[in-house]
């Protein structure tokens, strides 16, 4: 991401000749990752403000899991704030950190607030010895609950599986947790290696490159790989997703993901 001349805030990626494309970010900034969304952090890290306007006065307060108050610090200046420290090092008896991670004792809650409008309440894990740079989340899981059908774990230790009225099993549930990343492409081939044609239907999403159909416009490859956007106005269309989720890069620097179709309505071929 950056910020152009005209001061508008632009993602790029690369199109089909390698020339890099920008794409208005026009929903709110918050809405990105950032270094905020780190949650576990050590007991002194940066905050940064985000938000469309400069803001030059901030209040920020650390509750405990109870929500009872540790410690606030306020910050003003005469030029928009771009970064504050906070350090709790003289808290960490009060926080109770403990040698291994445990929550949710261990969830603290970061309230945030400040000149026009600016406010946010995040969820932060201070911890000695969770914090790493190459770690920004964490997921909590209560195994097993009052309901038993909502247990996550089988008395044999064994993610659970489910068991219809036939004997039928049914495989662990998956879920992911998306998160809005950098641009790429889906580029679709035909299976037997046969040369795909373009269906009509699909111009506004796909263009032809040697024997493949690739996107006409970059997704991020997370958050909203699921729908095609087309170029222009129109609604998005889902298209086959990915199997294997090997990133590529092409002769443009294009990140792309493959995706093997068979022979259909809405990918014929040449022959």
């Amino acid at each position: 991401m950056a910020i152009d001349s005209s001061n508008k805030l632009q993602e790029y990626y690369y199109d089909d000749t390698g020339a890099l494309q920008p794409n208005a970010i026009t929903g709110s900034v918050q809405s990105f990752a950032n270094e905020n969304d780190r949650m576990p952090v050590p007991l002194k890290f940066y905050y940064s403000p985000t938000g469309k306007n400069p803001v030059t006065q901030l209040d920020i307060t650390l509750n405990d899991h109870s929500g009872n108050p540790v410690k606030t610090f306020s910050f003003s200046q005469a030029e928009p704030i771009q970064k504050v420290l906070l350090d709790f090092t003289d808290k960490s008896d009060q926080l109770v950190l403990s040698e291994t991670l445990s929550l949710p004792d261990e969830l603290c809650s970061l309230q945030v607030f400040g000149i026009n409008g600016y406010s946010e309440n995040k969820n932060i894990v201070l911890s000695t010895i969770g914090y790493s740079i190459s770690n920004w989340g964490v997921a909590h899981f209560k195994t097993r609950v009052t309901n038993p059908l909502f247990n996550l774990i089988a008395n044999d230790g064994w993610i659970v599986k489910r068991q219809d009225n036939l004997g039928n099993w049914t495989e662990a549930p998956v879920f992911e947790i998306p998160v809005k990343s950098r641009y790429g492409n889906f580029r679709f081939t035909n299976n037997n290696g046969k040369e795909l044609t373009l269906n009509p239907a699909l111009n506004n999403f796909l263009h032809k490159e040697d024997k493949s159909l690739i996107f006409l416009l970059a997704v991020p490859l997370c958050k909203f790989y699921f729908l095609v956007p087309p170029t222009g106005r129109g609604a998005s269309k889902y298209l086959p997703n990915p199997k294997s989720f090997e990133m590529k890069k092409d002769n443009f620097q294009r990140i792309y993901f493959d995706i093997p179709v068979p022979v259909s309505d809405l990918f014929p071929t040449s022959s």
